[in-house]
Formats: C-alpha cells, structure tokens, sequence
C-alpha cells in the first residue's frame, strides 16, 4: 500500500491549477475538492465543493485514504460513472437509432424503438421492470429507482439496501454530497477495495457495474489522480 503524503498533494494540485485552500498537510475539504475538481478538469463549483466536504469526512472512515491507489480508483469509478461529477441522475432520454444501440435485444426496429423515444420515464418502466426487485411496467419502478448517484444505483433492491443502511430516499441518492456517502455503502458491500489491494482493475470495474465497460476510461482517470498523489 502506498501512503499518501498529504502537504506533497497539495503541492501537486497547487501547481496543477487547483487550489487546495493551503498547503499544511491536512487533508480537509479544500483538498478534498481540488482533488475531485482536479479529476473532473474543472475549477470548483457548488457541486464540487458540496463533495469535496462530504468526502473529506467520510472516505478516510471507509479507508479510502489508506492507500493512494485506493483513492485514485474512487475518483477514477465515480468520476466514470457520473460524466465527471455533472450527472447524479439517469436521464434516459434517447433517439429510436440510440436505443437500438443500447438494447438490441429489447428495441429491434425503429419502430418499436419510436413507442419510448424521448420518453425517459416510460423507457424506465419498461427495460427496467422485473429485475432488480422492481415491478412490472405499470408499477412505475423503473423510474422511481432509476440510475442515481455518483454511481448510478439502479433499482429497487438496491436502493432498499441504501435505504435500510443509510435511511436514504432514492432522491437522497441523486443528491451530489450524499452520493459519496452511498458510494462508499456500495463498495463496501461489494468489497471493491480487494480488488484494488490486489491490483485487480477488471475485478474493481466488474464490482461496479457488473462487467468491464469503461474499464480503458477509469484506467485513464485512475492515472489522472495518481500523478497528484504521488
């Protein structure tokens, strides 16, 4: 495991362009939020600032900032999946053309791509009914528990499990600071920081969205972060 010199972070993020409100060896919220601004490629916002607070607190109890790797595969996951912390919420407003793409399986004509087209919620009751713990289409599951967070949880299960653990509405996941909160939850149950102790990046990948799509993009971001860490 590699330790993390804080006062050398903010130093690195300092001479990057971020600032880290001081550079004392103290890794507080303005650390925290030059490091997630540093990983989205742009100055803080109220988003920003809104995590870097919450991260401060909550990663190092998670252990997240035990080990540089660690922390760079948090930023590196996160960042992936929210479009750069900009997108806490599934929009699932897609052309017939683009849902073809994404679910062959469920949309194979235009046509029947045209019925859900430019209709999130109805596009969300349908490929989402039956699985997940939600409900058939009429249930309006699929909405209600759409993709959200940092991580994108997705469906009823999960958010119960969010919901039982952390007392966490589904619209208290979508919101940017307690996202990090739920992440940390989720990766903790899916024991991601083995993979990582490991080396095991397809393993880590796999333990957030069950396959290794985006595995190329969060290698690219995890290496963003390590050159500030180091």
């Amino acid at each position: 495991m590699t330790a993390i010199n804080w006062r050398a972070v903010q130093q690195n993020l300092a001479k990057a362009g971020y600032d880290p409100n001081g550079i004392d060896g103290i890794a507080g919220k303005g650390t925290f939020t030059a490091l997630f601004a540093h990983q989205a490629r742009r100055q803080p916002d109220a988003t920003l600032r809104a995590i870097g607070g919450v991260a401060a607190a909550v990663l190092p109890v998670f252990g997240w900032t035990a080990d540089a790797e660690r922390l760079a595969e948090f930023l590196a996951q996160t960042a992936h999946e929210s479009g750069g912390f900009s997108a806490f919420e599934e929009k699932l407003n897609y052309s017939a053309e683009r849902l073809m793409a994404v679910w062959p399986n469920r949309f194979s004509s235009l046509s029947i791509a045209a019925a859900y087209a430019g209709n999130p919620e109805r596009l969300a009751n349908f490929v989402y009914a039956g699985r997940m713990g939600n409900g058939p289409p009429e249930s309006g599951d699929g909405w209600r528990n759409r993709g959200g967070g940092m991580l994108q949880h997705t469906g009823a299960d999960e958010y119960a499990k969010l919901g039982e653990r952390l007392g966490f509405t589904p619209d208290d996941v979508r919101d940017p600071a307690k996202s990090v909160i739920a992440a940390c939850d989720y990766l903790a149950r899916a024991k991601n920081q083995g993979f990582i102790d490991r080396g095991d990046w397809p393993g880590s990948r796999k333990s957030v969205n069950g396959g290794t799509l985006g595995l190329a993009e969060v290698a690219t971001r995890r290496a963003r972060t390590l050159m500030v860490l180091a």
